[in-house]
Formats: C-alpha cells, sequence, structure tokens
C-alpha cells in the first residue's frame, strides 16, 4: 500500500535504514552479510508491491544501486576484496550434504 504515491512508513523508513547502512559501508563500518541480507529483503518487499508500486520506487532503487557503486568504489579503493564473507558452511559441505540425500533417495 502506499500513502498519496508514496511508500507507507514502514518502506520508507527501511529504505532510509539500508541507505545509512550503505553509506556506513562506504566508510568501513557496516557489516557487508547483513546489508546483503536486508537488501535483499528489501529487494523483496518493493516486488511484492503491485506492479505500479514497485514501478514508482525505482528512482529510489537507483539511488541505492548508485550509493552501492560508490560504496564498492570505497571497498576496491581501501584494497579490501569486495566479496560478502565466506558461508559458514563450504560449498564443499553443501554438495556433500546434497548427493548424500540423493544416494538415500536412490535405495
Amino acid at each position: 500500500m502506499t500513502e498519496g504515491g508514496r511508500p507507507t512508513a514502514a518502506l520508507d523508513a527501511e529504505i532510509a535504514a539500508v541507505t545509512a547502512e550503505i553509506d556506513g559501508l562506504t566508510g568501513g563500518g557496516a557489516d557487508r552479510a547483513a546489508l546483503e541480507d536486508r537488501v535483499s529483503k528489501l529487494c523483496d518487499a518493493v516486488l511484492a508491491r503491485p506492479p505500479a508500486e514497485a514501478k514508482a520506487l525505482l528512482p529510489v532503487l537507483e539511488q541505492l544501486i548508485a550509493r552501492l557503486d560508490t560504496a564498492a568504489a570505497a571497498i576496491q579503493a581501501r584494497g579490501e576484496n569486495g566479496d560478502s564473507p565466506a558461508p559458514a558452511r563450504s560449498a564443499r559441505s553443501a554438495a556433500a550434504a546434497y548427493g548424500a540425500g540423493q544416494s538415500r533417495r536412490r535405495r
């Protein structure tokens, strides 16, 4: 739902919070994994809106993308890799678990 063609207060607040976290990332003070999760949830919230409302949020999302690009450039300038932290489980262990599940089903 929107209020007068604008996002609801809750979505507006989340956009402001994500913007602040992105700005913190530029300075090196934000948790990248938490920010990645928050951005993903924000995108899901936008996609869950009716098409006209989601389209109205396009300029806001474009601004967030520009801020993310700035943050990525700052991370690279500091010599950090821009990747998110490694997952708790390695891809190999996940593949092994998946393979074990597949072989159990074949029996």
